[in-house]
């Protein structure tokens, strides 16, 4: 999530930087709690904003903007029936470390279909 005090548009590309994430549980299918996963927010700043440039961890946010977004995130949620529960906060580490976790993950999803396509051609 971008948090920017300027307006923005959808499918605009903005380069930023994670100062935190919001953890999150929820159910993996709708109104079902036997599994329960992980759906953490990352939360990031344009790199060059200039209200939020001293905006660097999870501390630089008051605890009444964590409340809010807490809020969206369940808000956001609340007609899916996945019973969105807030975790807790990591800092701009835990992000960056979600983001990189993320991406290996991507990365061998795309090895392994493209290793189906070869044995099928």
């Amino acid at each position: 999530m971008l948090l920017w005090d300027v307006a923005s548009y959808p499918g605009v590309v903005v380069q930023c930087r994670a100062i935190a994430v919001l953890q999150v549980e929820q159910n993996r299918k709708a109104h079902d709690r036997s599994e329960r996963v992980r759906n953490d927010r990352i939360m990031a700043v344009p790199t060059e904003a200039r209200r939020q440039n001293e905006m660097k961890d999870v501390v630089a946010l008051s605890a009444r903007v964590r409340q809010e977004l807490e809020s969206f995130a369940i808000a956001a949620t609340a007609l899916e029936g996945k019973d969105v529960q807030i975790v807790g906060w990591g800092d701009a580490s835990d992000a960056l470390e979600l983001v990189q976790d993320s991406a290996n993950q991507q990365r061998r999803k795309q090895r392994t279909a493209s290793g189906r396509k070869r044995t099928r051609g």
